[in-house]
């Protein structure tokens, strides 16, 4: 199944979450690398006994098969998405609208910085006009 990447959309680590949710799994995975780094010996004495080991190794299993099921990837996939697309949205503005209704927003008020002055101009050029017929 070939992805087609339609112009104009973009992919999750295109989009302005993306970095900050690269970021995130980076520092998971090592932060998962050091944990079992540190639980390693306690998992070693436990592998000692029998029936430590065959639990562990039927929860491994669990584990893995969970991992390899498509649909449990797909549910882990679209929470990782949306804690990222929520921590994210903290910081940056992601939705659309109020990107715009801010620009639209900002633009209103520039306005009225222009109307303000266009109505200065008007005044320096009546009393420009007035010297003129004075004189």
């Amino acid at each position: 199944m070939s992805q087609i990447n339609i112009k104009g959309k973009k992919n999750f680590w295109q989009r302005p979450e993306g970095i900050p949710g690269a970021i995130l799994l980076i520092g998971g995975l090592i932060a998962a690398g050091y944990g079992l780094m540190q639980i390693m010996p306690s998992i070693i004495e436990l592998a000692e006994n029998m029936i430590y080991l065959g639990a562990m190794c039927a929860g491994v299993f669990v584990v893995g098969y969970m991992l390899l099921d498509q649909r449990v990837r797909t549910l882990i996939w679209y929470f990782y998405k949306s804690m990222v697309r929520k921590a994210t949205g903290v910081f940056i503005q992601l939705d659309p609208i109020a990107i715009i209704e801010g620009f639209l927003d900002d633009l209103r008020h520039k306005m009225e910085v222009m109307e303000n002055q266009i109505g200065a101009l008007k005044g320096q050029i009546r009393k420009i006009k007035m010297k003129i017929q004075e004189k």
